[in-house]
């Protein structure tokens, strides 16, 4: 996860109170991690080459198989509470079975590979149980690490993890799983609560093997205070031809963290998540690489940014899909995601035009590369309240359809917008005109054109052109809500992408004083554009002046040419038509009246 660099793109894209709370989710995420990563007090040790007529549970004389440690641990009867158990690398064919409830003292049990030559395999032999069951109380916390987690390949209906069981055992205090392998060909984790305070799975893979299976799913009846963390895993299927795979399925938690994770040919599915009224999003999916995958969010506040998306999930289904079945207002924040070859990017959806359900989408600093379509908003008659975009800006566009917005009912009747419905557009850039621009309302900054990009196939994102043949024409030209600096110009780009072959500098200029040395100034622009010439620039430097009551007259001499000149007659300039140039040197004579000295920037 970025947690340095990124931050100035971030506030930048998002603007200073939502990257301020980006950094609280990491600072939160770190200190989850430093509580899990407590000392535990208590070792056992298992080896299924060790001796089983002398075990027990010691280093010298290791448990052979790891339910008996669990057994052991769960057997305690003094006020031990914590026990790490250390299983040595090779396989063990064995369900494992942790019942926190047949313990009065015991809340903590890790299970951890000992050694980190060796692999350590844990299968699961009968498709009717877990792999690994475990249930408890709210205190009741299991880590487990380093381990694989398989199934023997001969039935679909194994899990590899189940926590609790909402009908018999109703709370369950933490999961963590790190550095783990889970080979499986139906649910890899399911939880299966009332309610669990904390999950946190990290650096660990997922590769699942038949059609319509889970990586983790958690089902909860209450959500209360629970906290779900996913960060640097891999989620994949067996082969390419597998489908309806899901990564995640969140359903009933407080707050829900997707981040950093690679998933490949799965779906992220999130419902009821947090609270509709919640100021914040309970949902952050950032940072991750969805290749052909897509996330699906239904009845929940998120914010999803910085993510790349490639390719196509099933052939047919959009990037994001945003639904609210419910009346209230579901707020989607996506920014500066990269869509890249999506047939659809992003989607909102309406099925029944009779009830009030809607999603308001703010949309932001992302670009869509080669893609059919941006974003397909469908739209309830009947009701003013219904799905809608409320910011649509920073975004990049390359396709050269003029079609790229798709505006419908849920049955795909096209639908024109109007008022304050239509779709705000500022500083975006698109690849062609919009057909159905009836139904937008473009604000700054909006170009239509060849958006200059090199892409990068390879790893599904471009980069922008800023050479002899052209200069993008998004650069520099993206919305900035934030102070600019002296040194560097803090205007972003359009798009998700930023130019940073060549910093990007602000100068300022001041010019004296009709009083001060005769009123004349000797200058160059070195920091003007070296890579392409633009014209326009000398219009954007010498705006400021084009005021006969500021300046009297410019002149230059280029190389053994005759000089040339320009002054300002009723405020417009007069004279030789001249683009500047950063080698050349230039004499400004201001007014003899000019007051005070007059600064430029660019």
């Amino acid at each position: 996860m970025k947690t340095t660099n990124s931050w100035a793109l971030i506030e930048l894209q998002m603007g200073r109170h939502v990257a301020k709370y980006l950094k609280s989710l990491v600072i939160l995420i770190s200190l989850i991690a430093c509580f899990c990563s407590a000392c535990y007090a208590d070792e056992l040790y298992v080896n299924w080459e060790a001796n089983p007529l002398v075990a027990d549970g010691s280093l010298t004389n290791p448990f052979t198989h790891i339910q008996d440690a669990i057994n052991y641990a769960l057997g305690d009867t003094t006020s031990q509470a914590i026990f790490t158990i250390n299983v040595f690398g090779g396989t063990y064919i064995e369900h494992l079975t942790l019942n926190y409830r047949t313990s009065s003292n015991v809340t903590d049990i890790t299970i951890q590979k000992y050694e980190e030559a060796e692999e350590c395999i844990i299968k699961g032999v009968n498709p009717q149980l877990p792999v690994i069951y475990a249930t408890g109380y709210y205190t009741s916390r299991l880590k487990l690490s380093g381990l694989t987690i398989t199934w023997n390949g001969a039935s679909i209906g194994n899990k590899g993890i189940k926590v609790g069981d909402s009908m018999n055992n109703h709370y369950f205090g933490s999961f963590e799983m790190l550095n783990c392998l889970n080979n499986n060909s139906g649910r890899a984790i399911e939880i299966d609560l009332n309610s669990i305070t904390s999950i946190k799975v990290s650096n660990s893979t997922f590769i699942q093997h038949i059609n319509d299976s889970l990586g983790v799913t958690t089902w909860l009846r209450y959500a209360l205070d629970s906290e779900a963390v996913f960060e640097n895993n891999t989620f994949q299927t067996a082969d390419a031809t597998r489908t309806g795979v899901k990564a995640l399925e969140c359903i009933k938690l407080n707050r829900l963290f997707v981040i950093s994770n690679n998933i490949t040919n799965m779906s992220l599915e999130v419902i009821s998540v947090g609270s509709l009224s919640s100021t914040f999003p309970p949902v952050v999916v950032s940072n991750n690489r969805f290749i052909s995958s897509n996330v699906n969010l239904e009845y929940s506040n998120a914010m999803i940014t910085n993510n790349n998306f490639s390719g196509r999930y099933d052939g047919l289904r959009p990037s994001v899909v945003l639904h609210n079945p419910v009346s209230a207002e579901a707020i989607a924040y996506i920014y500066s995601n990269t869509f890249y070859d999506s047939l659809t990017a992003i989607k909102l959806t309406a099925n029944d035009t009779s009830v009030i359900r809607f999603v308001s989408a703010f949309i932001e600093g992302n670009s869509f590369i080669n893609c059919d379509v941006n974003v397909e908003l469908q739209r309830s008659e009947g009701t003013s309240q219904t799905n809608s975009i409320k910011l649509y800006r920073n975004n990049l566009s390359t396709s050269a359809s003029s079609g790229v917005f798709v505006i419908c009912k849920s049955d795909g009747t096209p639908v024109v917008l109007s008022g304050d419905d239509r779709i705000p557009i500022t500083h975006s850039h698109f690849g062609n005109t919009l057909s159905n621009s009836t139904s937008m309302s473009f604000g700054e900054n909006v170009s239509f054109s060849d958006p200059g990009i090199v892409l990068d196939s390879e790893n599904n994102t471009y980069s922008l052109r800023w050479d002899e043949g052209m200069r993008s024409p998004c650069i520099l030209k993206g919305y900035d809500d934030g102070p600019v600096s002296s040194n560097h110009n803090d205007s972003p780009d359009i798009g998700a992408v930023q130019y940073d072959a060549y910093p990007h500098e602000i100068r300022t200029y001041t010019f004296p004083a009709g009083n001060d040395r005769n009123g004349i100034k000797w200058m160059s622009f070195p920091s003007l554009d070296r890579l392409y010439g633009d014209e326009d620039m000398a219009y954007t430097i010498l705006s400021t002046l084009q005021d006969e009551d500021i300046i009297s007259l410019i002149e230059w001499k280029v190389m053994n040419h005759l000089s040339q000149n320009l002054q300002v007659v009723s405020d417009t300039w007069l004279g030789d038509n001249h683009p500047i140039q950063p080698q050349v040197g230039y004499k400004f004579q201001m007014n003899p009246n000019l007051a005070a000295p007059v600064s430029i920037s660019t």
